[in-house]
């Protein structure tokens, strides 16, 4: 008996600690508190992840933006702690290209696009009210890198989930399209300067 008061006794002060080191950050940051270790797993939520579907579709030769819908179809609010300050380190993003004649993606064939997690590491909570949504943007680099013949396109699946620990959000697997982009024509006295050495 004794040894559960003690155990009750030390979890209050724990919470109790966790609950004041993030109020204090709050405080004294203003816009977030510093990354800790271990965020409890929530309970009884009701989150989906689903990309949007105006940014489906993007220009080969330049970046482009996914932007991802996190929505609380619950009939309570779903508080998150541990929420990044800077967007994109909230969800990691892989893909893979869709090969002609393929109806479904290869489970060892899919790549990691994330960006790197952009340090040092701020966070701070987020609430979310039953029937709100949470927006998260992250850049989308390897379009840039691509060109796509005039008339055609190139077609990628693409597979997220949240980047955290309280909680186990998935979006379903979809797909982007890149199409041919605009040439980007250098300024006329370019080659000019580059045989000079400037």
């Amino acid at each position: 008996m004794k040894n559960k008061i003690f155990l009750l006794a030390l979890t209050v002060l724990l919470f109790a600690g966790c609950t004041r080191q993030e109020v204090e950050y709050t405080k004294k940051w203003g816009f977030g508190f510093k990354d800790k270790v271990n965020y409890p797993k929530l309970k009884n939520y009701d989150l989906t992840l689903e990309l949007s579907s105006g940014t489906r579709a993007f220009p080969a030769g330049a970046p482009g933006e996914l932007i991802f819908i996190l929505r609380n179809r619950g009939k309570e609010q779903v508080r998150i702690p541990e929420w990044y300050k800077f967007d994109p380190n909230n969800l990691k993003v892989q893909c893979q290209i869709w090969l002609p004649g393929t109806k479904n993606p290869e489970p060892d064939l899919w790549l990691d696009i994330s960006p790197p997690v952009k340090r040092p590491i701020w966070r701070y909570p987020i609430v979310i009210p039953p029937g709100e949504s949470q927006f998260i943007s992250t850049r989308l680099d390897f379009p840039a890198s691509l060109v796509i013949t005039p008339g055609t396109e190139r077609r990628y699946f693409i597979k997220a989930r949240l980047n955290l620990k309280s909680v186990d959000v998935s979006a379903p697997v979809t797909y982007i399209t890149i199409y041919p982009g605009k040439k980007i024509r250098p300024p006329e006295n370019f080659h000019k300067k580059m045989k000079a050495g400037q």
